[in-house]
């Protein structure tokens, strides 16, 4: 999916510019693929760039993250995008989360609870 965008840039003020992008993700094999954090860049002069990207602190790592999210966000069935995720979310989303098979044939979930607030 294409990452929202917002930014501001004036023509009559060549010296100050931003934006800032949504989290960047696809869709492969019908679940979510992190591909890049939510960002923000500001411009000065042309020529100087502050550039801040929001990563997860902790042993667990953006992909396992944002992916939850997005999964609890957009695959969850029957399920408004507009409205706030709840616990019921998170309990369903565990549920649905695909499944990998180890190298013994045994399914294993990915999903961690590490992310749950």
């Amino acid at each position: 999916m294409y990452p929202g965008f917002w930014g501001f840039h004036s023509p009559s003020n060549p010296f100050i510019s931003w934006s800032s992008y949504d989290v960047w993700w696809k869709d492969k094999y019908d679940t979510p693929r992190f591909e890049y954090p939510p960002s923000c860049s500001l411009i000065l002069f042309g020529i100087f760039q502050i550039y801040l990207e929001l990563h997860i602190p902790g042993k667990y790592n953006d992909y396992q993250y944002w992916e939850q999210l997005l999964w609890m966000s957009y695959y969850l069935p029957e399920r408004d995008p507009e409205r706030l995720l709840t616990e019921g979310d998170w309990e369903e989303g565990k549920k649905t989360w695909p499944w990998r098979t180890d190298k013994d044939g045994e399914k294993v979930s990915t999903w961690s609870d590490e992310f749950h607030v």
